[in-house]
């Protein structure tokens, strides 16, 4: 599996999110958005949509991140298989924030929250690109396709 593949599977899961992002603009821009009427659930919903934008662009795939990197520590190499299942749960997690974003742009939330979930969004898209020097530097770090565990 190459990088090209991580890059198709990065677009498959972006697109939608982009999408949803600019048809919830659309919505917001004609003034059709979802407007929640209570000042409480609006920090409740807005507080909670932008601590789950965060959890997901940054804190699970450190998490993963983290979980393989203990698991792989006695190994003396990752097969290709199991590098690229890491990668894509990396991406997949991590992708989850610009569905959140558009989600908070629907709701009409608070700018604080639109614009902590719009950034969360952007680091994750930004972040987790798998280009071929993140990934390059990931396969050297868990040396991927040298001789199997000990």
């Amino acid at each position: 599996m190459t990088t090209a593949d991580l890059k198709q599977a990065y677009y498959r899961l972006l697109l939608p999110a982009l999408v949803a992002i600019a048809m919830a603009a659309a919505v917001r821009s004609s003034e059709m958005a979802v407007l929640i009427s209570q000042a409480a659930a609006v920090k409740i919903v807005g507080a909670g949509l932008f601590a789950a934008s965060i959890a997901v662009a940054v804190g699970l795939p450190i998490w993963i991140r983290t979980a393989f990197a203990n698991r792989m520590r006695a190994a003396r190499g990752v097969a290709e298989s199991e590098f690229v299942r890491f990668q894509r749960r990396l991406i997949a997690t991590a992708l989850v924030a610009p569905y959140l974003a558009a989600v908070a742009l629907a709701l009409s939330l608070p700018s604080f929250y639109q614009a902590g979930c719009f950034l969360a969004a952007l680091y994750a898209m930004y972040y987790h690109y798998p280009s071929e020097r993140r990934i390059g530097f990931d396969r050297r770090l868990f040396r991927v396709g040298q001789p199997g565990p000990c």
